[in-house]
This record gives structure tokens, C-alpha cells and sequence, in this order.
């Protein structure tokens, strides 16, 4: 057999084998189908940027459109839509599960120091351990975990009227957190006054003196205009965290196999391309922080993490499962 020959062989056998993935992945094409996709952060934050990725990402299975900013609402009404299939997909941290009755084992995750860096949650990820914690929340609720959509920079804290160092320094400082029991008790024993508020809320709450400061990630903090009114920041990152992708079990019945294959690729997608521009986006807040006069604080994270350890032994076997936060701290 000539050069010429061989060469048209080896052509037809590669097309042979490409065939079945070149017809399997025709109707994912010829028929997009549409996807609602909610979250509760603004249009400037880490979220939109995921979910952005995620859209392009699924394009040749989905066409997603994206509301953030809680448009259809917070939290919990978001997750009460998706059990109901009124939206198809939500986006959120993975721990936002905690909001549902069915998943308060996700909990754990708020635990503040619970996870050491970044590369100690993404183990996490990883794990059997989110396999069998997602498990029953599906079965129960019919939603269908989609995938991570990769890291967001740790929680951290800016204030108006003083810089943080210690718990010291919290106390009466009235203090936004997220509405989840873990955050709120963590800043309650270390002295400050919680004050639960829903993301769209924060801003003006900020502006009014209604609360000093607020807990969210130097990226959140800068996108969402927080840092034109606040004069502190303080690195405290006690809770590291990822998104997830859900979806509504219609929606998910809708897709079929082959697009459901297409949005998990999208999200593995994704999350590298969120991995690969965090480290610059957490460059560019610093930066803007500085730019904007807000003095930075690197507090040690021991005296925050000591403080809590009574209360952390406490809560194993009832907050969460006997033996979770253990098992996830040895990862």
C-alpha cells in the first residue's frame, strides 16, 4: 500500500471512530435547550463570571440565560423554585444547600477554619464524603447537582468605623452576615452584634449605618461597590468555599443523557477557567482596595479558631452528623 494510500486508510478510521460522538453530540445542536439560570449576587461578582462560563461553556446542549442580583429572589425562595422547576438551574456556594431543611448537614461547611486553604476544600470536593452528603438532599428534594463551578476567594470582613486584628476589635460592631446559624454564632461569640441580610440588601444597609460592617470576599467586596463605603479590611478568611450548579428536576428530564453529559463537561469547564482567573481577580481587588484609601488588616486566624472550639465540639452530632467536621478536617 502507497504513501497516499495508507494515509486515506488511516482518515476513514478516525472518521469511523469520531462518527458516534459527531451523532450524538447532532441533537445537542440542533436543539438548544433553554435554561433559566438564577443566583443571588450582583452582575459584578464571582457568580456572574462562573455562570458566564458555564453559559458558553453549554452552549452547544443549552442556551442559558442568567439572572443574578436575586431578581426572582434570595436565597431560600431561589431553592423553593428549583424543587417547584419555576427556574431550571441555581447557582450558589456550595454550602448555600444549608438553606433547605433536607440538607442541613451542609452546615458543617460554614464551620469557620474548617478548611485550612483553598487546596483543602478542593480535596473536599473531590471526595466521597460531598457524593454522600449530596445523595439524600437529591432523593429528597428531586434537584440534581450539576457540578462545581470552581473556588471563590475566603470570606472576609470590612468595616467603617474600626480595623480588625482580634476578636477584640469586633465587639458592638453590628456586622452583616450571611443568614446561616454557623456564621451568625461564630460572630456572635466573638463579640460582635450579627445582623443576617440578604445579598441585594447589603449595600444600602452599609450606606445607612444600619450594620458597620459585612462578611463576603475581597472580589465580592470590591465588585459590589462595598469597598467606596467601607475604610477596613481585614483578611480574616475563616470560611473557604466553591460553587455549585444545580438543577430542577424538569429540566433535567428535559436535557436527556447527552446534554446532561455536555452541562457536566461545562462545568468542569468552568471551574478551571474560575481557578485560572482567581489568583488575578484577588490581585485586582487588593489593588482597588488600596486605590480606593481602604487600609488592609492580616489578622491571626488562632485566636478567631480558639474561640470557637467549645462551640464546634458542641455542635458535632447535632448541627451536623457525629463525626462529619472531623472526617472532612482530616482530608
Amino acid at each position: 500500500m502507497n504513501q497516499v494510500s495508507r494515509n486515506g486508510a488511516v482518515i476513514r478510521r478516525r472518521a469511523l471512530l469520531a462518527a458516534p460522538a459527531l451523532l450524538a453530540a447532532a441533537p445537542a445542536r440542533a436543539q438548544a435547550v433553554p435554561l433559566r439560570l438564577a443566583h443571588v449576587a450582583p452582575g459584578r461578582s464571582t457568580y456572574q463570571s462562573a455562570a458566564e462560563r458555564f453559559a458558553e461553556a453549554a452552549r452547544p446542549a443549552a442556551t442559558v440565560t442568567i439572572l443574578p442580583g436575586g431578581t426572582l429572589g434570595d436565597l431560600t425562595q431561589l431553592w423553593a423554585q428549583l424543587r417547584t422547576s419555576a427556574i431550571d438551574m441555581h447557582l450558589i456556594d456550595i454550602a448555600g444547600l444549608v438553606a433547605m431543611r433536607e440538607a442541613r448537614q451542609f452546615g458543617v461547611l460554614w464551620t469557620p477554619y474548617l478548611f485550612r486553604d483553598r487546596a483543602h476544600f478542593a480535596r473536599f470536593v473531590a471526595s466521597p464524603i460531598l457524593g454522600e452528603m449530596m445523595a439524600p438532599v437529591e432523593r429528597e428534594t428531586g434537584i440534581r447537582w450539576v457540578g462545581y463551578l470552581g473556588p471563590r476567594p475566603p470570606r472576609a470582613l470590612s468595616t467603617t468605623r474600626r480595623a480588625v486584628n482580634g476578636p477584640e476589635d469586633l465587639r458592638g460592631l453590628k456586622v452583616r452576615t450571611a443568614e446561616l446559624p454557623s456564621v451568625v454564632e461564630a460572630f456572635r461569640i466573638w463579640g460582635a452584634a450579627p445582623t443576617p441580610l440578604r445579598a441585594p440588601e447589603i449595600y444600602n444597609a452599609l450606606q445607612t449605618g444600619l450594620v458597620d460592617g459585612q462578611d463576603n470576599p475581597v472580589t465580592d467586596t470590591v465588585q459590589a461597590g462595598f469597598a467606596d463605603i467601607q475604610r477596613h479590611f481585614a483578611t480574616l478568611d475563616y470560611v473557604h468555599s466553591g460553587m455549585g450548579l444545580w438543577c430542577s428536576a424538569a429540566a433535567w428530564g428535559r436535557l436527556g443523557p447527552q446534554r446532561q453529559e455536555v452541562l457536566r463537561r461545562a462545568c468542569t469547564e468552568a471551574a478551571a477557567g474560575t481557578e485560572a482567573a482567581m489568583e488575578q481577580e484577588v490581585r485586582d481587588a487588593f489593588a482597588a482596595l488600596e486605590a480606593k484609601g481602604v487600609a488592609v488588616t492580616r489578622p491571626d486566624p488562632e485566636p478567631f479558631r480558639r474561640a470557637l472550639e467549645g462551640w464546634v465540639a458542641e455542635s458535632d452530632g447535632q448541627r451536623w452528623p457525629a463525626g462529619l467536621h472531623a472526617r472532612i478536617a482530616a482530608l
